[in-house]
């Protein structure tokens, strides 16, 4: 029988638009303009060297361990909400999300431009602001897989690597202006920034295929058959691993430049060279998965990783290892943001079920809020070996993500060389 052409509301039905095309890659843009934002919590340490140096919160205890809560707090918020806003996509569709996005995240910044006590960072930049970034993120993980087949990871390597551009700009712009404005002015500034890619990415940004409201009971229903899949269940807990150890190399990098006898300066191109690396690392990465599968890549990735930390990183004395370091873990440290999408697609064999895995995968994110205190309590009892159980913590977060990725690939098919 013909399928029909009308659907459940008794409309025309839209025809589907194509794949890979230019279309595609204009919508791609869209997405790439908002997800840009994604890398503003990564910029979070620049607010806290200089609430720290300018004592602007001098009044408060334990001032260094409050502003990396913020932080870490932002972060989680960014990755962990997206649970919560998937749901609402599905009731309203992504613009109501979207302006949603735009609303919290410029009150966010704006509001924490009039903030003169920590408690109200965490309202205004970790809670507001994360939830509006949060917002963008379901938009792009939800609207770039439609639009892309053959070059779905390819296309979320652009995607994952705007958030390192963003990453490696845009911390020298927060520093002239804290330096010659001061920091409320940097928060007006990234919210003006923010509300100018938040309106461009809205005029190019759309759907492929409009999927009809589905209910939040119905939504919840959908989510029991994920749970049940170990396969996802496997993937679900790489994430967090992986994000805690990236997180631990770039929280401490720069004092361990400090600590090694190198300037500021030098700590600051460090990370500068993370991010630039990062850059051509997430791309190649979609590249790469592909051609040669999307969970084989990732494994690849994490194998570097590991050799990074415990080959070069432990025996980084001088600025020239340190920055051979920065580009050997840059290139492979964000594969996981480009390729989690499609191996969630893999795992599952089709889109239908995509929302709710990807939500319930960055769910599993709000554990990482505990990663960065963790670290941090660990490394000040550290007095003898200063620095030595930061690289362990982040080497084996690696290795746990490589072995659980490689277990994952002998579930789904059991020849080592299987494209997958």
């Amino acid at each position: 029988m013909e399928e029909s052409n009308i659907n459940d509301g008794g409309q025309p039905k839209k025809q589907e638009l194509p794949t890979d095309g230019k279309q595609a890659w204009t919508v791609g843009i869209g997405s790439f303009l908002i997800s840009l934002l994604c890398g503003l919590p990564n910029c979070w340490g620049i607010m806290q060297d200089h609430y720290k140096r300018s004592s602007t919160f001098a009044s408060d205890t334990d001032v260094n361990i409050k502003l990396t809560f913020v932080g870490a707090l932002f972060q989680a918020m960014v990755l962990s909400c997206v649970f919560f806003i998937n749901l609402i996509y599905s009731r309203v569709g992504f613009r109501p999300v979207l302006y949603t996005g735009l609303i919290l995240t410029t009150a966010g910044l704006m509001l924490a431009s009039l903030a003169t006590s920590i408690w109200q960072l965490y309202l205004s930049v970790s809670v507001c602001t994360g939830l509006g970034i949060a917002c963008f993120s379901t938009v792009g993980l939800r609207i770039l897989p439609q639009w892309f087949v053959k070059y779905r990871a390819t296309a979320f390597g652009v995607q994952a690597s705007t958030f390192a551009i963003f990453a490696l700009i845009v911390p020298h712009i927060m520093v002239a202006i804290n330096n010659a404005l001061g920091a409320p002015w940097t928060y007006r500034v990234l919210g003006f920034i923010s509300f100018a890619l938040i309106l461009s990415s809205v005029v190019l940004i759309r759907e492929r295929v409009q999927s009809p409201p589905v209910s939040v009971k119905k939504q919840f229903v959908s989510l029991v058959p994920i749970l049940k899949d170990l396969n996802m269940m496997i993937w679900v807990v790489v994430g967090p691993i992986q994000m805690y150890a990236s997180y631990t190399v770039f929280v401490f990098i720069p004092s361990y430049a400090t600590f090694i006898g190198l300037t500021e300066t030098q700590g600051a191109a460090t990370i500068s060279v993370l991010s630039a690396a990062g850059i051509v690392g997430r791309i190649a990465a979609g590249i790469c998965g592909d051609k040669l599968g999307h969970l084989n890549t990732y494994i690849m990735c994490m194998f570097i990783c590991i050799i990074s930390i415990f080959a070069i990183w432990m025996f980084a004395n001088n600025f020239g290892v340190l920055l051979l370091f920065a580009v050997v873990n840059g290139l492979v440290y964000g594969s996981y943001f480009t390729l989690a999408a499609p191996v969630v697609i893999n795992i599952l064999g089709s889109m239908e079920k995509y929302p709710a895995a990807v939500s319930i995968s960055m769910l599993a994110f709000i554990f990482f809020v505990l990663g960065p205190l963790i670290a941090s309590v660990v490394e000040a009892n550290n007095t003898q070996h200063p620095f030595l159980y930061c690289k362990i913590i982040a080497g084996v977060g690696y290795a746990a993500c490589a072995l659980l990725s490689l277990f994952l690939k002998f579930r789904l098919k059991r020849n080592f060389l299987a494209n997958i």
